[in-house]
Order: C-alpha cells, then structure tokens, then sequence
C-alpha cells in the first residue's frame, strides 16, 4: 500500500463489453470524467476476488 498523493491520468474512452469474447469489436464510449481534485481512499483490485469475501 502507498501512501502521498498522485495523479490518476484519464482515459480518452471506456468500455463496458465482454472484452474476452470479441476483442477486435469493441464498442468504445468516450470518457465522461471532468477534471478536479479529490481526496480519500482508493482501493484497486479485481472486484469478483472482493465480492468472495464480503
């Protein structure tokens, strides 16, 4: 774990598809994020792992 501050870089577009299954058709989405400050806990992990232990 890492503590201090840095910067998260946005992505020009997202996808919310079955990446696995059709890899070269993809239906992108440009990314809707406005720029800004935050501050607190971020946690990053593969959320099905986090849903096992809840």
């Amino acid at each position: 774990m890492e503590e201090g501050a840095f910067a998260i870089e946005l992505a020009e577009t997202w996808s919310d598809d079955q990446w696995d299954i059709d890899q070269e058709n993809r239906a992108l989405e440009d990314q809707i994020i406005s720029e800004g400050v935050a501050e607190g806990i971020i946690i990053g992990c593969n959320f099905w792992n986090l849903l096992q232990v809840l």
